[in-house]
């Protein structure tokens, strides 16, 4: 309750952002994201929301939903599971509903470094941004999908 209410958010926005099927089990030392910085309020744009994003294991920290960006950004997050064969993030402007592929890995991660997007090969706008792992049966796990504005 204290970090919530240092940072201006709620238990429950910190359970939704980290994924967190109980937030009492946190035990100390255990890395949580924070979605807002003391004094500072972060709205995100239009409305909108995460799709998916409901698996710990398939989780994306960074971009916030909504957060502009420009140059060279480095996308964190989640991507476990345990007959992951890899997971992959793409990326779709949001006049349209295909996303293509641009990073695929087979190593998992948590709470680390999933990729980077060089946003200058994008014209500016509204993109979603998505996470997907993927298991040896090919099988696909409940992708996580952010909104971001790209601006040069």
């Amino acid at each position: 309750m204290g970090i919530a209410q240092a940072i201006g958010s709620t238990i429950e926005e910190l359970q939704r952002v980290n994924c967190l099927q109980n937030i009492n089990a946190l035990r100390v030392g255990d890395s949580l994201y924070v979605p807002r910085l003391p004094g500072l309020v972060a709205t995100p744009i239009g409305g909108f929301t995460a799709e998916g994003c409901t698996d710990a294991s398939t989780s994306l920290i960074a971009p916030m939903i909504g957060e502009t960006v420009t140059g060279v950004i480095q996308i964190l997050g989640t991507a476990y599971r345990p007959d992951m064969a890899y997971y992959k993030l793409e990326i779709r402007p949001d006049y349209l509903t295909v996303y293509t592929e641009y990073s695929r890995s087979t190593f998992p991660i948590s709470a680390g470094i999933l990729g980077q997007l060089d946003t200058a090969i994008f014209a500016p706008g509204l993109y979603w941004l998505r996470l997907t792992v993927v298991g040896n049966d090919q099988t696909f796990g409940q992708p996580c999908a952010v909104p971001m504005v790209i601006r040069r």
